[in-house]
């Protein structure tokens, strides 16, 4: 039997994780003015490898226009700041 679609309770969930990382990094979520903003912020304090976890993760199913598609934008942005690049699907220092 298929879960029922619970796409508000997976948002706040989701929220709830954005939150508490903050709280974790020092940041005051309200402060931002947009999700990209936020999560370029956040990107910036993570280390290479739970950048390249979350960019493996995710590969190109999550860069559309919504807030998924903000974190991934946010994660490969900064990896290619710290010179790791994606290069016919591996990823290269």
């Amino acid at each position: 039997m298929q879960k029922p679609n619970d796409t508000l309770g997976d948002f706040h969930q989701f929220m709830g994780q954005i939150e508490k990382t903050c709280k974790r990094l020092g940041l005051d979520f309200g402060e931002y003015t947009s999700p990209f903003e936020l999560f370029q912020d956040v990107m910036a304090r993570e280390s290479v490898e739970t950048l390249q976890y979350l960019d493996a993760r995710m590969v190109d199913d999550y860069l559309h226009d919504d807030i998924l598609g903000d974190m991934h934008r946010a994660v490969r942005n900064r990896l290619r700041e710290l010179g790791y690049f994606l290069t016919e699907g591996v990823r290269t220092a």
